[in-house]
């Protein structure tokens, strides 16, 4: 059996790209998957984008979390929050301590 064979070209894909087609998704289908709206925070601070990544974290811990799955995001969320705009986490995690 040929090795080469079991192995595919690897994907090229650029992070901006990732980022068109998260937007994409969410356009579609607007905060019906919070995974999708944690990945659009994750590519926009991976682009330097920090006050776009907060805005996506934020509506990821605005939204409620109806499942395990949402509730992860949240994390995911407000550890790129606390990455992107310490000040914003902190107001948060007083808000929760109250």
């Amino acid at each position: 059996m040929h090795q080469g064979a079991l192995f595919a070209t690897p994907p090229t894909a650029t992070v901006a790209e990732a980022r068109e087609c998260f937007a994409r998704a969410e356009a579609i289908s607007p905060g019906d998957w919070l995974d999708n709206r944690v990945a659009l925070a994750q590519c926009s601070k991976a682009l330097g984008d920090a006050a776009q990544a907060a805005v996506w974290a934020r509506t990821v811990l605005d939204s409620p979390a109806h499942s395990a799955s949402n509730v992860r995001a949240q994390v995911d969320a407000l550890s790129i929050l606390r990455q992107v705009d310490p000040e914003q986490a902190k107001v948060l995690d007083a808000r929760k301590q109250v």
